[in-house]
């Protein structure tokens, strides 16, 4: 016979769970910080392609304001913690598979896609700080102003659920067939150019409506300027609990197959 208080031991730990596994991974990051720096250069490097280039004219259209540097920047800061959530419990599983150690995530008292959103945890966390440095140089290059409030603060994280589901989905795929590094690598690139994040074809649009970043960004431009942004969350919310949910059973799904087929423990 279960008792609430076994019910409510069982959620503790699994919080316990959760945070440990943030707090390791945090630790990790700030203990080798080369690939932290690298975030930092990379994003920087890509904001300096836009502005150098001018990307971004349209959204004075479209949003009826003269400041389309700072749309397009807001949308920029989002797409860094959509890729961020998007590929974070893709690549620790790519590692753990190469090295074999995937195995003890699989026989943890958690379930493995609890232990993967502490990493995502972790991962926004560190983001926060990057996208933040990030802010600070384009803020003194380019006087870009970092719109920052409730809703773009819910905007995102819901965004980055929404992402990670979208991850579960790669997740289940690195581990059914391993070496997914090209497929990762067009999702980032994708996400950039088909979101809205730099402006894109209403066609195109059309179809990624789907993605919750790109009702992000609608929503947090649409704020910025203080028109109604319903709409877009009621579409971020609506996509972002789809694919958390796709996401699960895909990886659910994959993972029970490669189970089946015994290809855990070989890389």
């Amino acid at each position: 016979m279960n008792y609430p208080s076994d019910s409510l031991t069982s959620v503790v730990r699994q919080v316990r769970a959760l945070l440990w596994t943030a707090r390791v991974e945090l630790s990790g990051a700030f203990r080798y910080r080369a690939s932290f720096v690298s975030d930092i250069v990379v994003y920087t490097v890509i904001l300096t392609l836009f502005m150098m280039s001018g990307s971004g004219h349209s959204l004075s259209e479209k949003y009826g304001v003269a400041d389309y540097r700072s749309l397009l920047f807001a949308g920029y800061i989002a797409w860094t913690f959509a890729n961020s959530a998007l590929v974070s419990s893709v690549n620790n599983t790519s590692a753990e598979l190469s090295r074999g150690t995937f195995y003890r995530k699989l026989n943890a008292c958690c379930p493995l896609p609890l232990i993967q959103l502490g990493e995502l945890l972790s991962t926004v966390l560190m983001n926060c700080i990057v996208a933040f440095t990030v802010a600070i140089i384009g803020g003194i290059v380019w006087d870009l102003r970092l719109y920052v409030s409730g809703v773009s603060l819910g905007a995102i994280a819901i965004c980055s659920l929404g992402m990670y589901g979208m991850g579960l989905l790669l997740n289940g795929v690195t581990i059914k067939y391993k070496r997914v590094g090209s497929l990762l690598f067009l999702f980032q690139l994708g996400l950039l150019f088909v979101t809205d994040t730099i402006p894109s074809d209403s066609i195109v649009l059309s179809v990624t409506r789907l993605v919750p970043l790109t009702a992000c960004n609608d929503l947090i431009r649409l704020s910025m300027i203080g028109a109604d942004f319903v709409e877009p969350a009621v579409r971020l919310c609506a996509s972002s609990l789809a694919w958390l949910a796709l996401g699960y059973v895909v990886f659910r799904f994959l993972l029970f197959r490669a189970k089946i087929d015994g290809n855990l423990l070989h890389y």
